[in-house]
């Protein structure tokens, strides 16, 4: 399961940010997504600007113990130009396709764990890549994973892509931002200590579900891949186990831009 968060880690990037209209949709494009539709079990298809790829693996006794579902949504906008509409276009199927290939590594694992061991339920996955939020000056995309390879639970997992809506050209929250790493990122994590401290004193104790040290590991978070905009606010992502346990799920904490209004890049902020 590590290894799984590592691969998805290394293959994700970041999301992006906010206007106050979002344009109507252009006239809907079909696609097929590669490359395992030639593949037993597998069978891809399109329906306007989404894109699916399911496939089953099989034991050598043509039993199924994997599923996996990946999906993206394709951008199809007036408020963004051609060449950076095809260019996040472009990231995006990438993306969707290495989730493909890290898949048929975990369906070949799948085969030998279950020959090994025939009673293991059927490992199973879904990713769905999901077109969050669109405007003249910022696409945005999260990636949204659920993967479950043996033991007690799946994993979930949340990151995000962020673009330029006129360039195309991924951001950064450095890009979002008038100052530097080492002043932005105390100021978002207070921003989470307050949200978290406020509930803390309304909450029933049975139902506060993050770590007791909690103020101290949520500044571990960089939010390097887990980040993004709507209109009017920062959305901040945190894993299972970052700062509470399974059960509490991703929790994603927002960030009013009002909060921060004094630090933000206002060409790439609304």
């Amino acid at each position: 399961m590590k290894r799984f968060i590592a691969i998805l880690a290394a293959l994700s990037l970041l999301i992006l940010t906010g206007c106050a209209d979002t344009p109507a949709e252009s006239p809907s494009i079909s696609e097929s997504m590669p490359p395992s539709a030639d593949m037993p079990g597998s069978t891809s298809s399109a329906s306007d600007a989404l894109v699916e790829d399911n496939k089953e693996y099989r034991s050598a006794a043509d039993k199924v113990v994997m599923t996996s579902d990946i999906s993206y949504e394709r951008l199809i906008s007036d408020a963004v130009p051609t060449l950076a509409a095809d260019s996040i276009n472009a990231t995006v199927a990438t993306l969707a396709a290495n989730l493909r290939l890290s898949a048929d590594l975990r369906g070949e694992e799948a085969i030998n764990d279950h020959k090994n061991n025939s009673s293991l339920a059927a490992y199973y996955e879904v990713q769905e890549i999901v077109l969050a939020h669109v405007c003249e000056k910022s696409v945005s995309y999260t990636i949204r994973s659920t993967v479950y390879s043996g033991g007690m639970h799946a994993q979930d997992s949340d990151t995000t892509l962020n673009f330029d809506a006129q360039t195309g050209k991924q951001l950064s929250l450095d890009d979002i931002f008038d100052v530097t790493a080492d002043i932005y990122l105390p100021r978002l994590h207070a921003e989470i200590l307050r949200i978290i401290d406020a509930e803390k004193l309304t909450a029933e104790p049975t139902e506060f579900l993050y770590y007791e040290n909690y103020a101290e590991v949520l500044t571990a978070n960089f939010f390097t891949d887990k980040w993004y905009l709507t209109d009017d606010t920062l959305y901040l992502i945190y894993q299972p186990y970052e700062i509470a346990p399974y059960t509490a799920g991703v929790i994603t904490f927002a960030v009013p831009y009002s909060n921060i209004a004094d630090i933000l890049e206002n060409t790439q902020v609304g």
